[in-house]
């Protein structure tokens, strides 16, 4: 009986996850700009300081040897 029960279940669950929901759609509007600026050229710009949590995980991360060789060309 509990099998039957939890099948059951289950069954009713899995339709309900995976029932095919009715897909609206997705309207947009096109608008004229608000704003528009100009920013420094990117040569001169400054490099972003990278955050303690981008520093931990690339010093975490090793590198993996790359073991192909290229063909010649010809």
């Amino acid at each position: 009986m509990k099998t039957n029960l939890l099948i059951s279940f289950g069954l009713l669950f899995c339709m309900v996850i995976f029932w095919p929901i009715k897909a609206s759609a997705q309207e947009f509007a096109v608008q004229t700009a608000v704003k528009a600026d100009v920013s420094i050229p990117l040569r001169d710009m400054k490099p972003a300081k990278k955050n303690f949590w981008d520093k931990l995980k690339h010093e975490n991360e090793m590198e993996v040897p790359n073991k192909f060789r290229t063909l010649p060309d010809g």
